[in-house]
């Protein structure tokens, strides 16, 4: 192995630049090979590179299988459950949020945390999405499967060239008390139980991925963790989106513009995202909103309606959380006597 001289660079600013740097031409990779592929939805290629980016090559080596695993397995669960209640109509989507939450709760309860975690993002939002519009199910389970596949295999592969790999430790994970984890389902469940209604009543695009996603996201037990979570979601995707207008709008004097934009702004998102562990997640969250803005469909977008929607199921999300989350703790609690 060659390249950077140990498995963490924590205090080197300049190769964590060169590691943003590395990972953004990695997700823009992952969009042309999706382009080359005729994939409707390139975007997530670049979101799981990003998502899995680190100054350390455990956290990568730790999640890429278990991300692509969650992901096989949650797709796979999300078809046989629509084949199963293809006519259940709203009494499979409560059935679909009950299961999921089966799933929730374990994540918090064992150790396996991250696959379990996958396993049920991918069960609730394509299973919601096939029950409610059975139309794009298959090509979007098999769109969610290849993107994941073509970040998670080009990240990988980057990790075991560049890093110099000296063993790998499994990270130490503290489950949560079963009371905690029941919170944490039950909480998540009548969350994503009230974005799909809200989904359903005003028929936002993209609203069960990026609502659900979110509220699965920044769901805490303890609220000011629920607090900085949704504020640097929120807010590195309105910086991401603005800077894909941006980019959007100098591309129509050039399209390798809009590629050239792309590589220097995600780079910096991602360095920002690299570089401060309580801030950097809204570093991120701008690069993810970025991809989705410039890049929502197969070719080139030439408007930002997509992450103006991202923007609004975020909002929406985190207003949901912040809403169940104080009426479990100011009602409920005070109700029963905890």
């Amino acid at each position: 192995m060659f390249g950077f001289k140990s498995i963490d660079i924590e205090n080197d600013s300049k190769e964590r630049f060169i590691l943003a740097f590395s990972f953004t031409l990695l997700a823009l990779i992952a969009l042309f090979i999706c382009f080359a592929l005729h994939i409707n939805n390139p975007f997530w290629a670049a979101i799981s590179v990003f998502a899995l980016s680190a100054t350390s090559s455990t956290p990568i080596l730790y999640k890429f299988w278990r991300r692509f695993v969650g992901t096989v397995v949650g797709a796979i669960l999300a078809v046989i459950f629509v084949l199963l209640f293809a006519n259940g109509g709203f009494f499979a989507l409560i059935l679909l949020i009950c299961l999921s939450a089966v799933i929730f709760y374990f994540s918090k309860r064992l150790s396996e945390n991250y696959l379990l975690l996958f396993i049920a993002v991918h069960l609730v939002f394509l299973g919601s999405a096939m029950i409610i519009d059975p139309s794009i199910s298959y090509s979007l389970v098999e769109e969610r499967i290849l993107t994941n596949s073509i970040g998670i295999a080009l990240i990988t592969l980057f990790t075991l060239i560049v890093f110099q790999l000296n063993g790998y430790k499994k990270p130490i994970i503290k489950p949560y008390q079963k009371s905690e984890a029941l919170y944490y389902a039950i909480n998540i469940s009548l969350s994503t139980f009230f974005a799909i209604l809200i989904w359903l009543a005003f028929n936002i695009p993209g609203g069960v991925i990026n609502i659900a996603i979110t509220i699965i996201v920044i769901a805490e037990i303890n609220y000011d963790q629920i607090l900085i979570k949704s504020a640097n979601r929120f807010f590195g995707c309105i910086i991401g989106v603005i800077c894909g207008l941006s980019a959007l709008i100098l591309s129509s004097y050039s399209l390798v513009l809009l590629f050239i934009i792309f590589v220097i702004t995600c780079t910096c998102f991602i360095y920002y995202h690299l570089h401060h562990p309580k801030h950097g997640y809204a570093g991120l969250q701008a690069a993810v909103a970025f991809s989705i803005t410039a890049f929502p469909t197969l070719y080139p977008a030439t408007s930002f309606v997509d992450g103006l929607y991202r923007a609004l199921g975020i909002f929406l999300g985190i207003c949901i959380v912040s809403v169940i989350h104080f009426i479990h703790v100011h009602i409920i609690r005070k109700i029963i006597g905890n």
